[in-house]
């Protein structure tokens, strides 16, 4: 489950340092902070320090479309940090 407890930490390390806060570029390629399982079949899952490529916004609010050991699909906005 992605949710929970990591995501309030993730949110709280976003308000405590508003530098971290990023726009999410097209193409850009991204990392993991938390590991994440999906629980629905358009959601990645995938491991702490996972490495996204091709990463872009969602028309989901808070969620990313990236691509993780050639799937494609949506990660939580707030579980990643741009390389």
């Amino acid at each position: 489950m992605c949710f929970g407890q990591k995501r309030v930490a993730a949110r709280a390390l976003l308000f405590e340092n508003p530098s971290s806060l990023q726009s999410a570029p097209i193409g850009r390629d991204a990392k993991a902070m938390y590991s994440c399982e999906a629980e629905h079949s358009n959601e990645l899952s995938f491991p702490q320090g996972a490495n996204f490529s091709n990463v872009y916004r969602s028309v989901e609010p808070g969620w990313l479309q990236a691509t993780y050991e050639g799937k494609t699909g949506l990660i939580p906005e707030n579980y990643v940090v741009y390389l």
